[in-house]
């Protein structure tokens, strides 16, 4: 489980580093939130993120290919 306390406290760092802004939101019946958005900054980041995921993704997708590989060509040990 997340501990909700280190959640607000990253959105406020990235509040802090300009990678979101909040606004309280006091629509509805329920008390009012805090309601977080991406800025501009934010969104760059976010798209860097994604990029070495991906570049993350395809390191593993080409490894877990060569380990099939060898593997079925009986050249390893199964343990």
């Amino acid at each position: 489980p997340i501990d909700p306390s280190m959640v607000y406290r990253a959105l406020r760092e990235m509040e802090d580093q300009g990678l979101v802004t909040s606004a309280w939101d006091t629509e509805g019946s329920g008390p009012p939130r805090r309601v977080y958005q991406l800025t501009a900054q934010g969104d760059e980041h976010l798209a860097q993120c994604v990029a070495d995921l991906r570049a993350m993704d395809q390191v593993l997708h080409d490894f877990f290919a060569a380990y099939d590989e060898h593997m079925g060509k009986g050249e390893g040990e199964h343990h």
